[in-house]
């Protein structure tokens, strides 16, 4: 295992020119397209039924890539990071260690049956242009990633990411579109908030005390969770988004 093979982005065409022999043989498999200026170490575990590489594209030492797997220009697999099953993706893809993109599932619907005794089925992995998946995701068969989008390190993504979107967590949600202005944390909060106010307000308001007299209603759990905040900004943001509430401080 050798440097560059570990960090391939430090290349040069004498260390394209020395893995040639290493490519060719892959080349030479039925199904298997590796462009010029394409890089694939000997000690990259490349074990593939079909594979299209274009050029300035890499696959570091330690990364596996099993299946059927596209690959266009200007994209990078770093060490250890795992693609395996039918996985399609466009220019500009940046996939960081310890990642694992898996584009099949396996068959458990059958109870009678051990899951290794059940056929896998294949929907396939897609990944537009210009998108960066960070350390320790993992990727589920039938997920699409749009064009232009982030995948927050250690995030399991189980649905479609709409392009320019950001999305983190574990299943992965959109954190916002990278489209839009970036807001400031008290912006973010008061309008975090305000989304679940709205999703939960019916259940909030089972655990309200309403005073009859003036017709203002005494958000009792709201007020615990506002004081669980250290920041006097986030509370002030709060309340102002909130209209015919009293005793909140």
């Amino acid at each position: 295992m050798s440097k560059v093979s570990v960090m391939p982005w430090i290349r040069t065409a004498e260390d394209i020119q020395e893995a040639q022999d290493h490519m060719n043989m892959l080349r030479a498999q039925p199904d298997h397209y590796i462009a010029s200026e394409a890089y694939i170490p000997e000690d990259a575990l490349v074990y593939t039924k079909s594979l299209h590489i274009d050029d300035h594209s890499y696959i570091a030492s330690g990364a596996q890539v099993r299946g059927d797997v596209k690959i266009g220009k200007y994209c990078t697999i770093n060490a250890n990071a795992c693609i395996s099953g039918t996985v399609t993706m466009g220019d500009g893809v940046r996939i960081a260690s310890l990642t694992t993109i898996v584009g099949f599932n396996h068959g458990f619907d059958d109870i009678t049956k051990p899951v290794y005794q059940q056929p896998c089925s294949s929907k396939g992995i897609n990944i537009g242009d210009d998108v960066w998946i960070g350390a320790n995701v993992v990727i589920c068969d039938g997920v699409t990633i749009g064009s232009h989008s982030i995948v927050a390190a250690g995030s399991v993504v189980v649905k479609n990411v709409p392009e320019y979107s950001i999305v983190g967590g574990s299943p992965a949600r959109v954190i916002r579109d990278r489209r839009q202005p970036k807001r400031s944390s008290v912006e973010q909060a008061a309008s975090t908030i305000g989304q679940q106010a709205a999703e939960d307000w019916k259940d909030v308001l089972k655990n309200c005390e309403v005073t009859n007299e003036d017709g203002t209603i005494y958000l009792v759990k709201f007020k615990v969770l506002l004081n669980a905040y250290a920041d006097r900004e986030l509370k002030i943001a709060a309340v102002t988004s909130c209209s015919n509430v009293t005793g909140v401080f």
